[in-house]
């Protein structure tokens, strides 16, 4: 692999060992439909900062042109291949010697396993997303010289027993009057566009993923759903009225799984009219 490369790649596997997303390397053009040794891949992934990164090489099940005996050599690395997947496996990187050893294993995939030549041209595609750095708390100290003022015993003022009986039943009288309520209005006016209440899922989503925009919707897996929004009570076909965040994981075109998160924005009967990337 040509130094350029090489440098590149170092980059990406530096900038996801601490922040989350994925990327992928490839010989050749960028093409889910490349075969005969163009589409041949490695791609890392890690759904947050403090997760192991999964670690995939292209498998024959998703390029036809690969030899099928090639697991005994992926296996010398520490992959394992199950049907209808890429070889994987998990790893670490904690440090720029990890950077460095990950970097020179997946030189020796392309060059010693795929067999492409060291003047290889290689794209790269990557989602890695930032971690913004929490703000340090101030630590304060305190001097065991100075003497701190001796506070009284706090006292609890002592109750009848007419009182007791009184507050009781103002309690229960104001339970059944305000939760009551809420409980009947919940089961009656509940919103076109809601959560779930056995998983916080909003089925419009799950339904618009599977059917209209993934690659294999049997991969789909929730991550996290945030509240249901209302944005107002606009009654107008196409106008936005609702809005929900998802993350959710699933296979891309190359066969690996990609993390995403998506904003959803739905009008007054419940149809989704704008969908786009989450940007924190």
């Amino acid at each position: 692999m040509q130094q350029e490369y090489f440098n590149q790649l170092k980059e990406l596997l530096t900038k996801l060992k601490n922040n989350q997303g994925h990327f992928i390397i490839q010989n050749g053009k960028m093409d889910a439909e490349n075969s005969g040794g163009n589409g041949y891949y490695c791609q890392l992934v890690k759904d947050s900062p403090k997760d192991l990164i999964r670690f995939e090489a292209v498998s024959h099940y998703f390029e036809k042109s690969l030899n099928k005996n090639l697991k005994p050599k992926f296996a010398a690395l520490g992959f394992s291949l199950e049907k209808d997947e890429n070889y994987a496996k998990d790893i670490l990187l904690n440090s720029d010697r990890d950077v460095e050893n990950t970097a020179s294993e997946i030189v020796q995939i392309f060059e010693e396993i795929y067999n492409s030549d060291e003047h290889s041209v290689y794209d790269f595609d990557d989602q890695i997303e930032a971690i913004p750095e929490k703000p340090k708390k101030r630590k304060t100290t305190s001097n065991p010289a100075v003497s701190q003022p001796v506070q009284p015993p706090a006292t609890t003022p002592k109750l009848s027993g007419r009182a007791w009986i009184l507050i009781i039943s103002l309690a229960i009288v104001g339970y059944v009057t305000f939760f009551g309520d809420d409980n009947k209005k919940s089961s009656s006016s509940k919103e076109v566009v809601y959560n779930s209440e056995w998983d916080a899922s909003v089925q419009q989503v799950v339904d618009y993923l599977k059917s209209n925009y993934l690659n294999d919707p049997d991969s789909y897996k929730a991550v996290e759903w945030s509240n249901v929004v209302k944005l107002n009570d606009t009654k107008q076909v196409g106008f936005a009225s609702y809005q929900v965040r998802h993350k959710y994981r699933a296979k891309n075109a190359f066969g690996g799984y990609i993390t995403e998160e998506k904003l959803f924005k739905f009008d007054y009967q419940g149809n989704i009219v704008e969908v786009r990337d989450w940007m924190r």
